[in-house]
């Protein structure tokens, strides 16, 4: 079941649902020291799983917050930004 986020702004009750979702995708990874051009092409990027609730849905990236806080006023918390093209998959959960 999506959380519900209900805020009461100016007498006017406003429901927001965030649905659970499970992202795999890709990040930026470093690799540190000194490379010859021979190994670079066996440079691996790191493959991550996130589990959150989906803020927010664009053309060119989602927003997962990890936490929403409960109490009023209610605060969104430790937001992450994935572009789609880093995303191997996604799924709604229930």
């Amino acid at each position: 079941m999506p959380y519900v986020l209900i805020v009461i702004k100016r007498s006017v009750v406003i429901k927001m649902k965030f649905k659970k979702i499970e992202v795999e995708w890709k990040d930026i990874t470093l690799f540190p020291g000194n490379f010859k051009i021979k190994d670079i092409k066996d440079l691996e990027l790191q493959s991550m799983k996130t589990i959150g609730h989906l803020i927010k849905e664009e053309k060119d990236y989602l927003i997962i917050a990890f936490s929403i806080e409960k109490t009023k006023p209610y605060n969104i918390i430790d937001l992450l930004k994935i572009p789609k093209t880093n995303i191997i998959k996604k799924r709604i959960l229930k």
